[in-house]
């Protein structure tokens, strides 16, 4: 019986995340919190780094933190990389209009 209640706990928690798709990929939203973490950390240490610049994510790729963004980084589309990062950007500066799907982006609420 605990084992079954357990399960569908844990089944409402999946299927209750709220996820972001930006094109053809789709991520948790915690991912996005974290890509935020990373970004603003990068631009304390590195003033002249502005958000639309390609050269700024080659940091968030080769970041161990942010490894769910890999499949999008693997498609060695400097462009679309830094478009779709661009887009998590934004959704990630207002994450709690996300949480209530305020942006079209967002599903899962």
């Amino acid at each position: 019986m605990w084992t079954l209640v357990v399960c569908l706990l844990a089944l409402t928690q999946i299927s209750a995340e709220v996820t972001v798709k930006v094109g053809d990929f789709t991520f948790p939203l915690e991912v996005v919190k974290k890509l935020k973490d990373v970004v603003d950390s990068t631009r304390d240490t590195d003033n002249r780094a502005q958000s639309d610049d390609v050269a700024s994510y080659k940091g968030i790729c080769s970041s161990r933190a942010l490894s769910e963004l890999q499949d999008l980084c693997d498609t060695n589309q400097p462009d679309l990389i830094a478009e779709t990062l661009h887009e998590l950007e934004l959704v990630a500066d207002n994450f709690d209009e996300c949480e209530v799907c305020a942006f079209a982006a967002c599903s899962g609420c």
